[in-house]
This record gives C-alpha cells, structure tokens and sequence, in this order.
C-alpha cells in the first residue's frame, strides 16, 4: 500500500468539490481562486496542487442527480489521468444518498447512469456511437445512441477514479464500467453495495448486468466487465457511519482521523489532513501501515492536537534538527499545519531521506529505556516526547549528540542519566496508554503523578 499515492488521491477526491472554470476553449482558468473559494483549501494547498495537476474537464450533465466528476492530469506525468467523483461531504444529504444503496437499489443508479454517460464521453473516439441512459417520466431505464462529436480526453488511456463518500462508491463501480482501462480506484468513506459480490445475486448486480445488456444490444458488444475488479482500495474511518453502509468490494482499510463524531470523522477534510501528515513518514519508510500510524498519532497527544503535535515533531527534527524547547503550530491552524507539512515534505523530498520508523508507544518502558541508552535516535524521542522514533544517523547532528549525551560519572561529563532514561521511559508509557485511553489516569498505588519540570539539569 502506498500511503504517499493515498494521500494524493484523497486531496484530488476533497477537490472535485469544487466548482472549476473554463474559457471558452475549454480550458481551465482561476484554478486557485477556484479551489479556495469555499475555504476548503488554504491557498498554501491550492498552490501546491495547482503545481502538481492540471484540470482537464468537468461534467455538468449530472444536475439533476447531483452527479459531477472532475478529470485530473499530472503535470509532471502528462500520461496519468485521474478522474475525481464528487461525493456528499454533508452528512445529512450522505445519510439520504446512501438510503437507496443500503435499502431499496443496492447501488447509486441515477448517478451511476450519469458517470457511465460522462465516462463514455471522455473515452469515445470522434464518430464512434456512444449510448446514453436515462430515466424516463416513469422513472424506467432507457438507452439510446448517439454519435461522438470529439474525441474524449481519455481516448486510448488508462486512469485512475477516485472519490469521497458517494463518490468513492461511485469510482468503485468504475471497475465495472471502465474494465482493464481504469488502474486503480481509491475509495474514501464511501459505502457499499447490497451485493455479496456473486454475480447475479443482488441488485446492483442486475442493474449493471442491466446496462451491459442494453449497450450490448444497442452497439452489439459492451465494454462493462463481468465481475469488480481487484484493483479497489477502500480507506475508511473507524467512527464514520456511511462507508459501513453496504457490503464492500474487497478489503477496507483504517485510518487514523482525529475527529471521533461521525459527520466530523465522514468529512473529506479531516480525513486528507490526517492522510498528508502519515505521508511524510512513508515517504521515509515505505513499509509503515495506516494501523502503525494510527497507533502512533492516538499516542502522541490529547485527540485535538495530534496533527499539530506530529508534523512539529518532524519538523524539529527533519527540518530544524533542533532539540528542546520549540515553537509548535496552533491547534485548527490549517494553513500553518499545511505550510509545515510542506517544509517537512520539500526536505525528505529534496535529501532523499530514508528512516526506519518505529512506533514506541506499542514498547514496554523497560525496552524504551534500554534502546535509549543504546541508541541516539530513541534517546531523542524519550527527550522530545515523540511517540515514535526514526532510525537514520544522518538525522541527528553533532549538537543534537553533544545534548544528549550519555552521563558519565567517572569524567563527570554528559547530560542523560540512566536513572533520567528509567523515568523518563515509565512516564512516556504513562502518557502514550493516557492518550490512546487504554488508562483514565494513573491512579493506582503502583503509577505517579507525574510533572515534567524541566528538560534541563538531567543529571
């Protein structure tokens, strides 16, 4: 799993909500302005992405439905396409959408038609016939046939689909729809379907074995693939309740979001702040897991700040290389977060950093104290509080080593003591358990109240 890709694809699917402009060419213009318009990316973020993508075109045919769904091109790889479904980041209209798929269609049909209408647009070669469906007065399904009259911007191309709510589960039917010519398809909180994925065995599965037949008949082939695809990565949030609608097309995966209501913890937002910040340690360590990020971020500090906490963390370390006391970034801060973030981000990037990370709060206090005095990397994090440790040399400076250096009594030289380490790992272990709630308080005969006074005078 490639946590840094993830993470691009949940700022593209948080994008498709908005509304893009084009000249009269079909160009996009004002992609910044347009990006931060409704405050949904801080002009720090639109920046970034406009450097990195490039819009290609929007529908506008789904207004009835609510359908739209914008085509990404990367800017640095003109050959990859993502095509971005517009979900329902209000919980309220989410909980209406998904009440179809949970009760009475088993699928998101009137939008599915709509994509499916969108997608034979932007793969269709100028001449070639297209079919469009529709739902008549009577609310039945229609077909008919029309001709192309240019050719789509995903002629001959794969892509990628993504999307967010109702427009994950949409993306995910694009395995479907798009066969071998869709790569992946990222789902984020996006619900189900009533299908146990046996062919010929729920409603969704006869509806689009439904669409299959009708294009079939009307252009004597169809291009719908007979079964979902394997390429389908469903990220979901443990206290969202819309991805639990449905049944799932193949394995969900967790992650960590600080938000712990369920309209909070559905939003797109929450969920790529918390995705960008786990990016900058894969981009370190390309076998860490969503499930070892989350261990670590719900142990490193009280659930509001957690991102704050981490992405300052890293930047003492990876940008600042500094140790101590240091200015930290205001909790709701987003542009500060984002502008942090990318500090952090252009570093790792630029240096090549590679680390292997290691989640100290899964660690006894015992091990931690031991590494400690083993190792400079764990000695920084038992100073520092982080909640992980990164274990590269380069990493830590001559005058990061010149202050935590080892106590030694014989030449009475040195700052960390080994009684120092001992505590110091007890408390780390007490505060990680506070803050991941596997303890209220440390209120038991055999724990301490504890009060760091100082990171000075060790010895």
């Amino acid at each position: 799993m490639n946590i840094v890709e993830i993470a691009e694809y949940a700022t593209l699917s948080k994008a498709a909500y908005t509304d893009f402009k084009f000249n009269s060419d079909g160009e996009n213009i004002e992609l910044i302005k347009s990006l931060t318009i409704d405050s949904s990316f801080s002009e720090n973020e639109a920046i970034a992405l406009s450097t990195q993508f490039e819009v290609v075109s929007q529908s506008t045919n789904g207004i009835a439905s609510g359908f739209s769904a914008t085509l990404f091109r990367t800017k640095t790889d003109p050959a990859k396409y993502v095509l971005s479904v517009r979900g329902t980041n209000d919980i309220g209209d989410a909980l209406e959408d998904i009440l179809n798929i949970g009760i009475f269609d088993g699928i998101a049909s009137h939008q599915t038609i709509e994509l499916f209408n969108y997608y034979q647009d932007l793969t269709a070669k100028e001449g070639d016939k297209v079919v469009r469906y529709f739902y008549d007065d009577a609310d039945q399904l229609r077909a008919y046939t029309e001709v192309a009259k240019e050719t789509g911007a995903l002629y001959g191309k794969d892509f990628v689909g993504v999307g967010h709510s109702l427009g994950g589960h949409l993306a995910t039917t694009l395995s479907r729809l798009a066969g071998d010519a869709v790569d992946a398809v990222y789902s984020f909180n996006g619900p189900g379907f009533d299908s146990s994925q046996v062919v010929g065995t729920s409603k969704a599965e006869l509806f689009i074995d439904n669409l299959a037949a009708m294009q079939k008949q009307l252009l004597g082939y169809t291009s719908i693939a007979d079964e979902w695809g394997a390429q389908v990565t469903d990220i979901a949030t443990p206290t969202d309740i819309v991805n639990k609608v449905g049944n799932s097309v193949d394995e969900k995966f967790y992650s960590y979001v600080e938000a712990i209501n369920p309209a909070a913890a559905h939003s797109i937002t929450g969920l790529t702040e918390s995705l960008i910040v786990q990016s900058l340690f894969a981009l370190m360590d390309s076998t860490v897991t969503l499930s070892t990020l989350s261990d670590i971020f719900q142990s490193s500090s009280d659930r509001d700040s957690v991102l704050e906490t981490v992405v300052a963390a890293l930047k003492k370390l990876v940008v600042d290389h500094g140790v101590g006391s240091a200015g930290g970034i205001a909790t709701e801060d987003h542009s500060a977060l984002f502008k942090a973030y990318q500090d952090v981000k252009d570093v790792i990037s630029k240096q090549e950093i590679k680390a292997s990370l290691v989640n100290l709060a899964s660690l006894s206090s015992q091990l931690m104290s031991s590494l400690s005095h083993e190792n400079i990397a764990y000695r920084y994090s038992l100073v520092e509080g982080n909640a992980f440790a990164l274990l590269n040399d380069n990493l830590y400076t001559s005058e990061i080593e010149k202050k935590l250096e080892l106590y030694d009594a014989k030449l009475g030289s040195g700052v960390i003591t080994e009684a120092w380490e001992k505590l110091r790992a007890d408390y780390l272990y007490d505060i990680f358990s506070y803050f991941s709630s596997e303890v209220v308080v440390p209120n038991s005969a055999t724990r301490y109240i504890w009060q760091d006074i100082a990171r000075k005078g060790l010895k």
